[in-house]
């Protein structure tokens, strides 16, 4: 059984949206392979390198951080 705890929108997940990576059709904003969920968290990685850790049962952000510098992944022209 699901339900929404919390929204969140784009402009709170993401330092700068300008960073957003269009495509044709979407747009990427997170790194897909880096969406997991264990133990009640669920951990998630920005296209700007910010990873956020939240609790599923409440929706909150537990913890945020940044990337270690030198990511490349992270580097928006």
């Amino acid at each position: 059984d699901f339900r929404l705890t919390r929204a969140y929108t784009l402009g709170e997940l993401l330092d700068d949206t300008r960073k957003i990576r269009p495509t044709a059709s979407h747009f990427y904003w997170l790194w897909r392979q880096s969406l997991r969920y264990e133990d009640e968290l669920l951990h998630l990685e920005t296209t700007e390198c910010r990873q956020l850790t939240f609790d599923v049962r409440t929706g909150e952000v537990l913890n945020q951080s940044l990337a270690a510098d030198g990511d490349t992944r992270c580097a928006v022209p």
